[in-house]
């Protein structure tokens, strides 16, 4: 205990405790608060830290936004988008051209259907054979648009195996319906150097698109 302590703590207790003076209440805490960091055998002992302030929450982010760590989740596709194309982007009037440079040989014949109650005819080309049930449909590598049923002629890659399918849109929306008269060509797959003619395209109503 220091030496002011010391004498403190003997005024403390020499002198009455008379009403409440302010003095000796100072001097009574102060005797107390020095005594209570003496340890055994005289040595001082540092006083108890206090203890800090608690963790304090973390702020939520804003609202409706993932936190930290936290993947967004993917959204579910739309079941009505068409397949993709393989990259091909069609024209303004939704054909897809031989690709420029290419080898190509000139497709004609008649497009046949038995009830035609009206809509374009819309022919796609495939690299693969489209009526096939697998992981993977094969890709659009061409596409040929006419008014109806009748002669048609159109151009396609040459000596590489291509499969055609038409469908009339009668429902006019863009792509093959359950009500639209479709079918492939009997002339799949088509492989050929040299111009090919006289193929008949007959579709019905009922068919599966692609096939």
């Amino acid at each position: 205990m220091s030496s002011t302590a010391k004498v403190l703590l003997a005024l403390v207790i020499a002198l009455p405790a008379c009403g409440g003076d302010p003095v000796l209440e100072a001097a009574r805490e102060e005797a107390a608060s020095s005594t209570s960091t003496e340890g055994a055998g005289g040595a001082t002992r540092p006083a108890e830290p206090r203890p800090g302030q608690p963790d304090q929450p973390v702020p939520p982010g804003d609202p409706g936004q993932p936190g930290a760590g936290i993947p967004e989740e993917p959204k579910p596709g739309d079941p009505n988008t068409p397949p993709p194309e393989g990259g091909v982007k069609p024209h303004d009037d939704g054909t897809i051209p031989p690709p420029e440079g290419s080898e190509t040989i000139v497709l004609s014949g008649t497009l046949v259907i038995d009830d035609y109650q009206g809509g374009k005819i819309t022919i796609d080309v495939f690299d693969g054979d489209q009526t096939l049930k697998g992981d993977k449909r094969p890709d659009i590598v061409g596409r040929a648009t006419f008014d109806g049923p009748g002669p048609f002629e159109m151009v396609v890659l040459a000596d590489t195996p291509i499969w055609l399918s038409a469908y009339a849109d009668q429902d006019e929306n863009g792509r093959p319906s359950k009500e639209d008269p479709m079918g492939p060509c009997e002339c799949n797959p088509v492989k050929s150097d040299e111009d090919v003619s006289g193929v008949e395209f007959v579709m019905n109503r009922g068919t599966p698109p692609g096939g």
